[in-house]
C-alpha cells in the first residue's frame, strides 16, 4: 500500500535490544538486493530468537524500515561464543543523502513473529576483535 513501517529508532534498545549506526551518507545510497549480516551471539539457552532490522534512519531518529529478517535457534550451544549468519529479505531502497542506516537486534517483536515457546533467555553480542560484525548492503 506504498505506507512505510516507522519506529522511533533513537528510543529502541535497552533490556530486549540493541543498536547500531552508520555515519550519515553524504551522498544517496541506492540498495538493491539482499543485506547480509554476520554477527557473533552468545545464547543463555538451547533455543533463542532474534529479529535483525535495518532502518533508514533520518536526523531526529526517526526510522522507516529498510529490510528485516528473523532468526530462531533450535539448538544453539549455551555460553559459547556462536557465528551467525542471516540475509535479509530482497529490498529495493534509497537511502536519502544526510541518512544513516541503523541496524536493530532484538529478542522481542511479537506484532511479527510468535514468541518461542520458552521466553526466558538471553543473548550477549560480544565486542572482540576475534568475533567481528558486519553488514553488506547491495548497491547499485
Amino acid at each position: 500500500m506504498g505506507v512505510p513501517v516507522v519506529a522511533p529508532v533513537a528510543l529502541i534498545g535497552g533490556q530486549n535490544g540493541i543498536k547500531y549506526h552508520t555515519a550519515a551518507y553524504p551522498q544517496p545510497l541506492q540498495i538493491r538486493g539482499n543485506p547480509q549480516l554476520d554477527i557473533w551471539i552468545v545464547p543463555s539457552a538451547p533455543e533463542v530468537q532474534l529479529q535483525f532490522h535495518l532502518y533508514d534512519t533520518d536526523a531526529l531518529g526517526l526510522g522507516k524500515l529498510i529490510s528485516h529478517v528473523p532468526l530462531t535457534l533450535h539448538e544453539a550451544e549455551v555460553g559459547v561464543p556462536q557465528r551467525v549468519a542471516v540475509e535479509f529479505f530482497t529490498t529495493s531502497y534509497d537511502l536519502p543523502a544526510g541518512h544513516r542506516v541503523s541496524l536493530v537486534v532484538d529478542t522481542e517483536n511479537s506484532l511479527l513473529y510468535q514468541r518461542p515457546e520458552n521466553t526466558d533467555f538471553q543473548v550477549q553480542i560480544p565486542y572482540r576483535i576475534l568475533l567481528p560484525a558486519s553488514v553488506y548492503l547491495p548497491r547499485l
